[in-house]
Parts: structure tokens; C-alpha cells; sequence
């Protein structure tokens, strides 16, 4: 690597490991200090997964000349899963329904709130992304090392990263609104009882690819992985207007023989979701191969890799 792209690489590492401190709370310009927000609820959820106060989780590598890696490595829960996407005040009154309370599957304001923390830390990694790949970007053109007035793959990139944001953007446009006017059924809810205790979390906002047809915005949805009265429970959530657009892009979950469907939630996980935790009881069990199988599925290592197909991997037992 000659020393100018030498250089890049090591400013745009520097870059990645930045802080991205925002307050996405709807409704208001928040000036106040971020706080390290948990994505996934430490006290009710993470605690219920942990062994000794840690639980496992991904870990992007990134090293000089090869490609990114992931690696499963066991965190204190109280670092796990944070993003700096709320202050303090207000992370503790978006989400005090369900902090004071046990979750309740079947309440239409705790459903949402579970999906509404997973879009607002998708709306700040995505926005990270953009910042990140933006500056770097620029950093690359103003150093020669690509041009600045014509296209280039980085600065295709660049412009990917932001239209991807904005895309998360205009879907948060409508769960703000939802939130302040307690519109709390302007989601739907699908949810899937796996039959197994606390093993894994989730909790990411994914797209589907699909576009829906009534708004013709992309179709998003939101899904939580969490025990709940001892049993692990997922929930796909989504605007309504949306419905047609998940089913179709889920349907080997939603329609498919019962006694699969936590192999194929296993793969859109591995596939598609990064915000990730793990009971280290259940992953010390895992075999070596299911280990590697996972690592290798991880979405920071290739979100393009196709869900049909997948690793023939459960990540809610120990196989």
C-alpha cells in the first residue's frame, strides 16, 4: 500500500472509531450531551441473558490489506449494545413504559416503543455511516488519491451511504409523528413464540427491499428479539401500510412449516442484523463449525448475502 492510501486508511479508521453524539428525540432540536443509550434494555433483557454481567456480541475487525471480519466476543452487558442517539432525559422518558415495566406482547404502546428504539439506532448508524464515508471521501480527493470532479467508486459510495440515510430518515418522519400524537397502532405487529428461554437478542430495523404500494417509500421493518416471561419471543414490526411488502419478504418465516422457523430467523439474523447478543451459556456450547458458520454470516462481513441458502444454523440451541 503506498503511503498516501497508507495514510487514508489509517484517518479513515480513526474516523470510524469517532463518537457520532445526537439527540433524536421527535419533536424538538435536543442540544443536550448523548448519553451511551442502551439499543437492547440492559436491566430486563440483557440481565437476562448475561453470565457474570457479560453477554456476546459482534465485533467488526478491520485490518490493513484484508477484509473486514467479524468476531463474537463477550462484552459486560452494561457496554453492550449502546449508541449515543439520545440524551439522557429523554431516553428515559421515551422509553419508561417498558424500562418500569414488564414488557407485555400484547400491548400496542409497548410494541412500539421496542420498535421505535430499533429505527432510532438504525437512524444513527446510518447517519455515522454517511458522515463517515462522506469525510473520508473527501479526505481521499483533497489527498489525490481519487478525483473530485468526477465520479469515483468512493465517492459513489459516499452518495449510497446518504441516500440510505435519508431513506431512514423519512421513515422516522412517520414514527415521530406516531409517538407524539400516541398514534400506537399506526404499527403492526407480527410475533412468533420460538419455544426456547432466554438465549438471544435483537434488536435492528432492516429493509426489505421491497417498496410499498400505497406510499411507494422503501419498506422497512423492526425486529425484536426478546425474552419475555422467561420465553424468547421475535416481533416483526412495521407500518401498516407495509404489511403486504414484510409478508412477501419474510414469507419463509411468517408462512413456512412451524419446526423452521428458527432456522429461518437464524439466517435473516446472521444475514441482515448486527445488533446482537448472545447468552455466553448458549455460545460456549456452540461447536467450533457453528462458530465459524456464524462469524463468516455475520452482516458487517457482506449485508448482500441472499437468505435462501443460508448456514443450516439455529442460534437458539446449543445443536
Amino acid at each position: 500500500m503506498d503511503p498516501l492510501r497508507r495514510k487514508l486508511f489509517g484517518d479513515g479508521i480513526a474516523q470510524l472509531k469517532s463518537t457520532y453524539d445526537v439527540c433524536l428525540f421527535p419533536g424538538e432540536q435536543c442540544s443536550a450531551k448523548a448519553i451511551r443509550a442502551h439499543s437492547i434494555q440492559n436491566g430486563r433483557i440483557l440481565e437476562q441473558l448475561s453470565l457474570h454481567g457479560h453477554v456476546v456480541v459482534p465485533r467488526l475487525q478491520i485490518r490493513e490489506g484484508g477484509a473486514p471480519e467479524v468476531a463474537f466476543e463477550k462484552i459486560g452487558r452494561r457496554n453492550a449494545t449502546t449508541f449515543t442517539g439520545l440524551c439522557g432525559r429523554h431516553d428515559s422518558l421515551l422509553f419508561r413504559p417498558i424500562e418500569e415495566n414488564e414488557i407485555d406482547r400484547r400491548d400496542p404502546q409497548h410494541l412500539f416503543l421496542l420498535a421505535y428504539r430499533a429505527l432510532l439506532r438504525e437512524c444513527h448508524a446510518s447517519r455515522k455511516a454517511a458522515v463517515d464515508l462522506q469525510t473520508n471521501y473527501k479526505r481521499g480527493a483533497s489527498m489525490g488519491v481519487w478525483p473530485s470532479d468526477s465520479p469515483s467508486e468512493a465517492g459513489m459510495l459516499a452518495v449510497e451511504k446518504m441516500v440510505a440515510a435519508f431513506m431512514i430518515e423519512c421513515v422516522k418522519a412517520e414514527y415521530d409523528l406516531a409517538y407524539v400524537s400516541a398514534d400506537w397502532r399506526r404499527l403492526d405487529h407480527w410475533v412468533v413464540r420460538l419455544g426456547v428461554g432466554p438465549t438471544v437478542a435483537v434488536s435492528s430495523f432492516l429493509s426489505t427491499g421491497l417498496y410499498s404500494s400505497q406510499t411507494d417509500q422503501a419498506a422497512f421493518v423492526a425486529l425484536s428479539v426478546i425474552p419475555v416471561d422467561r420465553e424468547t419471543i421475535a416481533i416483526f414490526s412495521f407500518l401498516r401500510e407495509c404489511r403486504p411488502q414484510v409478508r412477501k419478504a419474510y414469507s419463509s418465516i411468517m408462512n413456512g412449516p412451524r419446526r423452521n422457523v428458527a432456522l429461518e430467523l437464524s439466517r435473516l439474523i446472521l444475514v441482515k442484523c448486527e445488533n446482537i447478543a448472545i447468552s455466553p451459556w448458549l455460545f460456549d456450547s456452540y461447536e467450533d463449525s457453528k462458530r465459524k458458520i456464524i462469524s463468516e454470516y455475520a452482516r458487517s462481513v457482506d449485508e448482500w448475502l441472499p437468505l435462501s441458502g443460508g448456514p443450516d444454523v439455529n442460534l437458539f440451541v446449543a445443536e
